[in-house]
């Protein structure tokens, strides 16, 4: 299959965005937590907070974009990771994590994406992440060094530093 480049990633990742996209409120989270059962007993599901994070999967011919929006805190790491464990079976030859509508990334969180990125090339996946973001998600990106392992599409200046697995990663 032909290497895709930028453009067709970024033209696939805006068609993408238009079917996903809600109107944004500022500040409220993606998914509000259910009202209070009055029944006596409650079931972990009734007393787990619901979701803050929204993960919507695109599959395209052999490649995948993976839109992430809402708040990926700690307690929605494992929904993330859920989301991810379908792609490991699947193998495509490419995955591009959009995190555009993302409005905050907790450390689990990260910890997933980078566990997903080494098993994912280990097989031969190429991984990358869109270069449109908001500016907090970049900055504790960029802090905790996750951007640096993620090869960026989008920005012409950035070299990919996620093509091939080095000998001696420790990430």
């Amino acid at each position: 299959m032909p290497a895709t480049t930028s453009f067709e990633i970024g033209s696939r990742l805006e068609s993408v965005r238009q079917l996903f996209r809600v109107p944004a409120r500022a500040g409220r989270p993606i998914a509000q937590a259910s009202p209070p059962v009055s029944s006596p007993v409650l079931t972990d599901a009734q007393t787990k907070p619901a979701s803050r994070l929204a993960v919507a999967v695109l599959e395209a011919a052999d490649e995948v974009i993976i839109l992430l929006g809402g708040e990926a805190g700690a307690a929605d790491a494992r929904t993330l990771e859920n989301s991810l464990r379908p792609l490991s079976v699947c193998s495509p030859s490419a995955v591009t994590f959009d995190l555009s509508e993302l409005r905050f990334i907790s450390s689990p969180a990260m910890s997933v994406l980078v566990s997903y990125r080494r098993a994912a090339l280990h097989r031969g996946v190429r991984v990358c992440m869109t270069s449109d973001m908001q500016p907090q998600v970049r900055e504790s990106l960029e802090t905790a060094g996750v951007m640096a392992l993620f090869e960026v599409v989008g920005e012409p200046h950035t070299s990919p530093t996620s093509g091939v697995l080095g000998a001696g990663e420790e990430i």
